[in-house]
């Protein structure tokens, strides 16, 4: 499988980089995606990889906050 491309990287985060700035498991991140916990990727490119920008993070964190979860992180 190809990987990012150097321009995707300078302007966005990859999925695992986006978990960690979640405080949360990529595999807990892949799951709340599929099931529609958080929105959908900012950016998917042509083969398949999913990124993210700050105004996503931004949005997942609330998310998380809202969450039973948000105060125990």
């Amino acid at each position: 499988m190809a990987g990012p491309r150097i321009y995707e990287l300078y302007k966005y985060k990859t999925l695992p980089q986006a978990a960690e700035r979640l405080g949360i498991h990529p595999a807990k991140l892949r799951r709340r995606l599929k099931v529609g916990i958080f929105p959908g990727p900012t950016y998917i490119n042509r083969h398949g990889l999913r990124f993210f920008d700050e105004d996503w993070i931004k949005k997942a964190q609330v998310i998380l906050e809202k969450s039973f979860e948000g105060g125990k992180r």
